[in-house]
């Protein structure tokens, strides 16, 4: 785990951009569907909305910061930003594996089973990374906005419900384009 901590951005920056060298991969391979390599980069675009907004408002960046980094950034904060999004791209694409891994005719119509699935792994995967980012003194959220409540804390540092509202409007934003894409695609 010290390891971990040690590096911890640069093996957030070493995964965060093999998500694509790995999608393409499969997709070259045919191992994947061209929709699937798609939904990658539509999940990285998702992601942006949020992470554009978070880097601003990080303590280097905003006169009221909502996040700060409890050490130094390795390379300039775009980076970081662009990293995690294709973070957030890959974290989508496993969400959908699970769909199918549980609901192998997905994305027919609509299921609450296929749409709680998806929900229960976006949150799942926001907590995992903020408790990653926390206890491998990545970032930590800064409370005290009405607006953005601590729900509990951890080592110190607050675990906002920010992140979880993200998770939960990205995470219905994406399963609905699915849905419709795969709808249209069977016309």
């Amino acid at each position: 785990m010290e390891f971990l901590r040690t590096h911890f951005f640069g093996t957030d920056l070493v995964v965060g951009f093999s998500f694509p060298v790995f999608f393409y991969f499969l997709y070259k391979t045919g191992h994947i569907e061209r929709w699937v390599w798609t939904f990658f980069w539509v999940g990285v675009g998702i992601g942006l909305l949020w992470e554009i907004p978070i880097f601003l408002l990080s303590a280097e960046n905003a006169r009221y910061p909502i996040i700060r980094y409890l050490q130094p950034l390795p390379v300039h904060h775009l980076i970081v930003m662009f990293c995690h999004a294709l973070w957030d791209g890959g974290l989508f694409l496993m969400g959908v594996g699970l769909v199918f891994l549980f609901s192998p005719s997905a994305l027919r119509r609509f299921s609450w089973k296929e749409l709680a699935i998806f929900l229960a792994w976006g949150q799942i995967s926001a907590l995992s990374v903020e408790l990653l980012g926390i206890f491998n003194d990545g970032w930590a959220y800064i409370p005290g906005y009405w607006w953005n409540p601590t729900l509990f804390q951890v080592k110190q540092q607050s675990l906002t419900l920010l992140i979880f509202f993200i998770w939960l409007m990205a995470s219905l934003a994406y399963y609905f384009l699915l849905l419709r894409f795969h709808q249209k695609k069977r016309m």
